[in-house]
Parts: C-alpha cells; sequence; structure tokens
C-alpha cells in the first residue's frame, strides 16, 4: 500500500511528496531514488527536517498507526491512514481525538467508497431504485495472500483485513449499523499452531477487548516508521507488550503462518431487518474477486468482478474471456487515485470534512472484533454491544432513516451523535431499539415458518 500511495501522490498535480520515510533503511534509500525525493528513517527526523510539510500518509503495520498519527498531528500535519485506524477502539479513539486537539484532518482510506461500480450500487440504494432492501451478499477472495510477516506485524484475520471494506461500504450505504455478527470459518490444509498475542495492560481492556493501541500506554503499537510506506521495528513492536499471553481465543484465520487456505463467512444483521452475508477467502485460483449485491423489494444492484481487458474469445470450441485482475492494485487503481484526489481537497480546505467519520472507522472495527470474537467461539452470535464497552465512537452521520426504504427514522438507532449530551445513554437507548427490531424480525419469521404446509 505505500507504494501504491507513493506512486499515486507523485503523479499527482496537486500534491508534491517531500520526504519518504521507512525504518528500513535499505527500502528508504532504493524508495527515495526511485522516485526522486529525500528519505528518512523515522517520522521524527522527517518532520524536523521537512517543515514544509503540510500532510503525511501512513502506510504502516497497524499497531504503529495510533503513535504515527498522534506524532503527525501534534506537528500540524492532517493524516490519511490505511484502515483500519488501529487494532482497538480505544486506539481509534485516541488517534482521532488526536487530529481534533490538533484541529487537523484524519482521513481512512477505504477505497470502495471511491470505485465507480460499487458508487453506482450505492447511488442506487441511496435514490430508492430498487426499493427497500432485504439483503446483500458480498465475496472477498484475495489474490495472492500476503505472507506469514504480514501477520507478524499485525496485519489482523479476515474479519480485520478483508471483512471491514465490505462493512464500511455496507454500513455506509444502508444509513445503518448491524446489531451483531456471526462468524465461522476454517482453513483447509494444516494448521499451525495457534499464537497468542501478548496480553494488553490490565488497565486497558473493555469487555475482553485489547485497547492497546492508546498512545503511551504500556504494549501500545509504536515504531517510527511513517510517511508512505509499511514497514515498522517489527520484533520491537511485538516484544513491547507486556504480560505472557493474552487468555482470549483468536480466529483460525489470526493464526501466524500459512494463511492460503483461510475461509470465512460473516453474517451481518441489522435493526432495520436487513441481514447481510460476506465470504472472505485467502483462496482464489482465478485471481482477485470482488463481487457485491444489493438486493430489495423492486430489484437489485450488483457489483460484478472485472476482467483485466475486454475481449472474449469465441470459436467453434467454445468462448473465454480474460482472467480477472491480479490483486488489489490493478482491480482498485482508480479507487486509488480518487482517494488521493479526496485527501488534497482535505487539506487544501476545498471538502470540509472526510467522507469516511469517525464513526465509520469505529464501526466497522467493531464488526471486524466482534467477527473475529465469533469465530473463536465457533460461531456464537455477538452483538456489537459487546465490543462497545466503555468506548462508543464519537460522531455521527445524523438521524438517517434507512436508505432505500420506508422506515420510519425513529425505528433506526442513532448510536452517535456528537450533539447528544450522553452518549452511553444514547448507546443503551440504540440498543434497545435494536433488539425490538430484531424480536419483530424473528416473531414474523417464526409466523411464516408456521404458516408453511
Amino acid at each position: 500500500m505505500g507504494n501504491i500511495r507513493l506512486a499515486a501522490l507523485a503523479a499527482n498535480p496537486r500534491t508534491q511528496v517531500s520526504v519518504f520515510v521507512d525504518a528500513d533503511e535499505a527500502v528508504a534509500e532504493a524508495t527515495g531514488a526511485r522516485y526522486g525525493v529525500p528519505w528518512r528513517q523515522s517520522l521524527a527526523d522527517a518532520l524536523a527536517d521537512f517543515r514544509n510539510t503540510v500532510a503525511v500518509w501512513v502506510a504502516t503495520p497497524t499497531p504503529t498507526h495510533t503513535n504515527l498519527i498522534a506524532d503527525a498531528a501534534a506537528a500540524g500535519l492532517h493524516v490519511a491512514v490505511e484502515k483500519p485506524v488501529a487494532d482497538s477502539l480505544g486506539g481509534v479513539a485516541a488517534a482521532y481525538a488526536a487530529a481534533r486537539a490538533a484541529r487537523v484532518h484524519l482521513y481512512c482510506a477505504f477505497q470502495r467508497r471511491f470505485d465507480p461500480g460499487y458508487s453506482a450500487v450505492a447511488s442506487a440504494v441511496t435514490r430508492g431504485t430498487i426499493g427497500t432492501i432485504s439483503s446483500a451478499v458480498g465475496v472477498f477472495r484475495d489474490h495472492p495472500p500476503p505472507p506469514a510477516s504480514f501477520f507478524e506485524s499485525g496485519g489482523g484475520d479476515l474479519y480485520l483485513d478483508l471483512g471491514v471494506h465490505d462493512v464500511d461500504f455496507l454500513c455506509h450505504t444502508l444509513g445503518e449499523v448491524p446489531v451483531g455478527v456471526v462468524a465461522t470459518e476454517s482453513q483447509s490444509g494444516p494448521q499451525p499452531p495457534i499464537r497468542q498475542s501478548p496480553a494488553p495492560p490490565a488497565d486497558a481492556m473493555a469487555d475482553g477487548m485489547p485497547m492497546s493501541s492508546i498512545p503511551g500506554a504500556p504494549g501500545s503499537g509504536g515504531g517510527s516508521a511513517g510517511g508512505a510506506t509499511a514497514a515498522a521495528d517489527l520484533p520491537a513492536t511485538a516484544a513491547s507488550a507486556a504480560g505472557e499471553t493474552s487468555p482470549r481465543r483468536r480466529p483460525v484465520s489470526a493464526n501466524v503462518g500459512s494463511q492460503e487456505g483461510a475461509t470465512g463467512v460473516l453474517n451481518l444483521w441489522y435493526p432495520s431487518g436487513v441481514v447481510a452475508t460476506l465470504l472472505l477467502s485467502r483462496v482464489s485460483a482465478t485471481g482477485y474477486d470482488q463481487r457485491l449485491e444489493v438486493h430489495g423489494s423492486l430489484g437489485s444492484a450488483r457489483v460484478d468482478n472485472p476482467t483485466s481487458h475486454g475481449a472474449v474469445l469465441s470459436s467453434a470450441g467454445g468462448s473465454s474471456v480474460a482472467p480477472a485482475p491480479h490483486s488489489f492494485p490493478q482491480r482498485f487503481r482508480e479507487a486509488f487515485t480518487a482517494e488521493v484526489e479526496h485527501f488534497a481537497d482535505l487539506v487544501l480546505g476545498k471538502v470540509a470534512s472526510p467522507i469516511v467519520s469517525e464513526a465509520d472507522t469505529a464501526v466497522s472495527l467493531a464488526v471486524a472484533l466482534a467477527g473475529g470474537m465469533s469465530a473463536a467461539d465457533g460461531g456464537r452470535p455477538v452483538r456489537l454491544a459487546e465490543v462497545w464497552g466503555d468506548a462508543p465512537p464519537q460522531g455521527s452521520r445524523g438521524g438517517k432513516r434507512r436508505r432505500g426504504g420506508s422506515t420510519p427514522a425513529a425505528r433506526v438507532p442513532v448510536l452517535f451523535n456528537a450533539d447528544d449530551g450522553d452518549p452511553e445513554a444514547r448507546l443503551q437507548e440504540a440498543m434497545e431499539l435494536a433488539d425490538e427490531a430484531v424480536a419483530e424480525a424473528l416473531n414474523g419469521l417464526s409466523d411464516v415458518r408456521s404458516a408453511r404446509p
């Protein structure tokens, strides 16, 4: 991702790369020479030596994000960061708090928001073209699977690494937040032994979920790498947490080792009655595979997986089409370019706020964490209330009614509203409304089943 962002920033006429940062000296020197830009091995050195810099794009391992965001914000720089902002809700809150205190923008990259195909689906749902939404089905088959070093540096399981993309898109498109999730997964072939993570500090836990990314907290992710590539002092980062092992079970897809066979299914249910099923997999013999369909009372809208080119070859023996894109740099090239444009607009004051809000990033992370909990517990249903704990996110998309339908706005929980004086009370009210909606949906399903012959 660092290379993708650096290429896009270098090519954009509105942006100029002032300095490239990577903790690995060889990588920093080679990459700087390739793009003809200065390089440093730490963000602190870069900020000290290049004081005219106005923004930074962080593409480093997730556990390092919060400290780097805090350092950049404290220096008055706007920040773009690869998803997720942090690996805990406490880390997300700390990162946005640092940005607010410094009065700078923090943008979390979710490229589906900028992809033409996904944008067309979102538009169809928002306009009500396909009626009242009832379900969504997504496919995310990664290709090629990342190396073991990606997972050793905190790359995340199927839900944190893959699922958050579709979760963010669906929540953005539907205009509501899931009540809970069920996740199941498996791994073909020999499974490596589970390697448990070091335990976060005892005072940084909420309902069993680690909150160890808060800047300065013992065991928080650190490292000085920043800028436009992914690098950090991985051994030091991994060894910095106190304690022996974490008692919380981890999903199979979080195991360090071979990830080629990891496949999972993430089911989400929403307070309005919408259900969504996401297939997440490291298995794809045919290339990068990204598909999504949203179904409504008047029709459906879907994103098909594109081919690498449009030629179709036909003969007496049959027809053939081009293969799917090799991986994400090819599939989302246009979206990555548009994201850099959006960040430039933020930095230059052309737009008032990032398209992805703090609440958006917290919701997608909470769903991913809930998915990991469910998978680790053998597919146990997990309500998001178990994950929020004492750290409900700030900010809101407002009291929207569910898009594409006629559900009254009062029936859709407004989880996060910065204007509310008591966010905990609003959270409790939202969960009560969600429970009622789910109970009604289940009762209706029971009535339908009992009426069948």
